[in-house]
């Protein structure tokens, strides 16, 4: 019956947990020190990223009242997807006071200045996606996509504005300077003399994956 099989769910989610979530952490830390290869920005983006974890979770609470075995998946979204958020800042920053910025106030300025705009489209465009979700009759999947969805936006939140305030205050060094790979640079170049044409492209294919969807329907 489903009280029995919603139990041995649940249970689920504790075997192993602890392994588990050692592993992801270990993962999690290697991965920024990959990125942005300093203690202090590490630490900056882990509280922000927990911090901001602690409230949707606070947010999914008080518009539904529990978690369930599916809505409970927004955890390691929102943590994967807030330390991107917090690892572009990070890089931008490092990069901006590598290239002479005056101090880490101008160089967090610059960073702020730089990747508001991008980190607001990308945060939008994955929250539109989360909450593409609501619409389905099916609970925890609608449920998911409200706090995954909204989750985006208090990352967004945080990351343009508690963590640079962490960088202000714990002032990581700046990144080497690196050569970048020509082909990537003419991607990002392109891209960048290009942005209405990709970013019409993207609203295009959404305005028809959902008149198909709505086809289908």
């Amino acid at each position: 019956g489903p009280v029995p099989l919603e139990d041995e769910e649940l249970a689920t989610l504790a075997d192993r947990a602890v392994l588990i979530a050692g592993l992801a952490f270990g993962a999690i830390v290697l991965m920024l020190w990959m990125a942005v290869r300093s203690a202090r920005l590490i630490c900056a983006i882990l509280a922000t990223t927990l911090i901001g974890l602690a409230v949707a979770a606070a947010m999914g609470l008080l518009i539904f009242h529990r978690f369930n075995v599916i809505s409970v998946a927004f955890i390691p979204l929102f943590v994967g997807l807030g330390i991107d958020f917090g690892i572009q800042f990070s890089v931008r920053y490092r990069a901006e006071l590598a290239e002479g910025a005056g101090s880490v106030r101008d160089a967090v300025i610059a960073s702020g200045r730089g990747m508001g705009r991008s980190l607001t489209l990308a945060a939008t465009a994955i929250a539109s996606g989360f909450l593409a979700f609501v619409p389905t009759d099916y609970y925890g999947v609608s449920q998911l996509g409200v706090i995954a969805g909204v989750g985006m936006f208090i990352a967004l939140a945080l990351n343009l504005t508690l963590l640079p305030a962490l960088i202000r205050i714990t002032r990581p060094k700046g990144g080497l300077d690196r050569r970048v790979d020509a082909r990537l640079a003419g991607i990002d170049a392109y891209v960048l003399a290009h942005r209405r044409l990709v970013v019409g492209t993207g609203v295009g294919a959404l305005g028809g994956g959902a008149l198909g969807a709505g086809t289908e329907i």
